[in-house]
């Protein structure tokens, strides 16, 4: 969860308390701020407004705002001075919280972002999109100078460094792992994928996102619930929480091809052109031309006929290794063999097992397989087997969305933990994606998704007493 200012614990539980309170007085407030971070304008009446936290590493935080301007104070300026709309100004939005305790509002940032793609006006209300830097560090915002880093570096000053060249703050936790040889990321590279990538390396879970403030924060993931849902007359809970099950496109039979080079030996007949005396080691066939792959040549016919092997082929005339022992008359039979290359098309297969609940026999009595055929430049059998295994472990499985609906908590932050206690839901789980909506009836709404793989019910059977083996019936066994 995020904090702003530096609040005491105790601070904090009186905050969080008025969160959960029956009557609450929200004042939503944003502003609009130049490159250096410098306010432009006054403080922008909001109308209605959401912000969206979508799902994935590598999407950003939208904010959708609609802005109260009877006056025109503010308008799209083409010529991008410093008071007018422009796509370089940055918005800030804050979450006010009347705290009765301390008779004033507590005052939370909630978004910061670049404004982008478009800026509406419809009579005397603006709307305005903005998203978090995330965006600005995708294509076509690449990388535009050769970064570089020396081996055993430490893996989150690696980050930081390259994320610091492109104007972000950074609010980093320290962790100990290291790289382990240099490396550099090139010009025209996309930075976020590559930060993303490099953020996977750690021992531990961690997240590379934006904060509110507008700063990078590399965090490690918690593993505790940070707020828990309860029923009851306080409860946050609008709606009952959902949950649902959806089927994949799935396949019950992987089929990976591959291609290969290969070369095979085929034979060509053909004829003498010239005489051949004994003793020779060159010959003169018809039609030479197609034999320049030529690796071996028989004259005559029969067993006693020798193969002997080609050294080279010139024109009409084929010199071999070894001497021909006896002459040949024009017109005689010659045999070629040849060596041919040509693409053999490989594959690997893999079924999903008989009793998987989405196989084909479960699903169809195996008459209505789902096949998917994949196809690699490569035909090395054993990388198409283990390529056929790895994505047959993928398919048969279903997703499972579990979508609360609750009395907005602002320093609810995307990855946090939340556990849900009710007759029906019990259970926690990490925000997978959230939404917060910013007008009169304000709520929001946190989800979670993951593929999960159906398991078959096993009949269990229960266990009697063992008798034992020196007794039958109740009677002993004579020795």
């Amino acid at each position: 969860m995020f904090w702003s200012g530096d609040l005491t614990w105790q601070e904090r539980r009186v905050v969080e308390a008025q969160f959960r309170a029956a009557v609450r007085v929200v004042d939503v407030r944003a502003r609009l701020y130049d490159l250096r971070n410098k306010p432009v304008g006054p403080l922008l009446e909001l109308v209605d407004g959401d912000i969206t936290w979508p799902e994935g590493n590598d999407a950003h935080a939208v904010a959708n705002v609609d802005v109260w301007d009877p006056r025109r104070t503010l308008n799209v300026d083409l010529g991008h001075t410093k008071t007018g709309l422009w796509f370089n100004k940055q918005l800030q939005v804050w979450w006010g919280e009347w705290i009765p305790e301390w008779d004033r509002f507590y005052y939370l940032p909630i978004f910061r972002g670049d404004l982008f793609p478009t800026v509406r006006r419809d009579g005397p209300v603006i709307t305005l999109v903005a998203a978090d830097r995330s965006r600005q560090h995708r294509p076509p915002y690449v990388n535009k100078k050769v970064y570089k880093w020396k081996k055993h570096n430490r893996l989150f000053r690696v980050i930081k460094g390259l994320m610091e060249s492109r104007g972000d703050r950074c609010d980093f936790a320290t962790p100990s792992r290291r790289v382990r040889k240099a490396g550099s990321v090139g010009v025209g590279a996309d930075v976020w994928k590559w930060a993303m990538r490099k953020t996977g390396e750690f021992d531990d879970d961690f997240q590379l996102y934006y904060l509110p403030n507008g700063r990078l924060r590399l965090r490690r993931l918690p593993e505790q619930a940070v707020w828990v849902f309860n029923e009851g007359d306080d409860s946050m809970l609008t709606e009952r929480p959902s949950e649902s099950i959806t089927m994949r496109d799935y396949a019950d039979r992987i089929i990976v091809k591959g291609e290969k080079q290969v070369k095979d030996t085929v034979t060509r007949d053909t004829e003498l052109k010239e005489k051949c005396g004994a003793g020779a080691t060159t010959i003169k066939v018809q039609n030479a031309d197609r034999f320049d792959d030529a690796t071996k040549v028989r004259v005559g016919r029969g067993d006693s006929a020798k193969v002997r092997k080609v050294d080279g082929v010139a024109g009409d005339t084929i010199t071999i290794n070894q001497a021909i022992g006896r002459a040949f008359a024009k017109g005689a039979k010659v045999r070629i063999w040849l060596e041919k290359e040509r693409t053999r098309t490989l594959q690997e297969k893999q079924d999903l097992p008989a009793k998987h609940p989405f196989s084909a026999e479960t699903m169809s009595l195996g008459k209505r397989p789902a096949i998917r055929i994949i196809k690699k430049d490569h035909g090395n059998r054993k990388r198409l087997r283990n390529t056929a295994k790895r994505l047959i472990k993928r398919e048969g499985k279903v997703e499972q969305e579990s979508e609360i609906t609750f009395r907005p908590i602002p320093n609810l932050e995307k990855g946090d933990m939340v556990r849900t206690q009710t007759v029906v839901f019990n259970r926690s789980f990490r925000v997978r994606n959230m939404h917060l909506s910013l007008g009169p009836e304000a709520r929001q709404t946190a989800n979670y998704k993951k593929g999960r793989e159906p398991r078959r019910s096993r009949r269990r059977h229960k266990k009697g007493r063992k008798r034992s083996r020196g007794r039958a019936g109740g009677i002993r066994r004579p020795r």
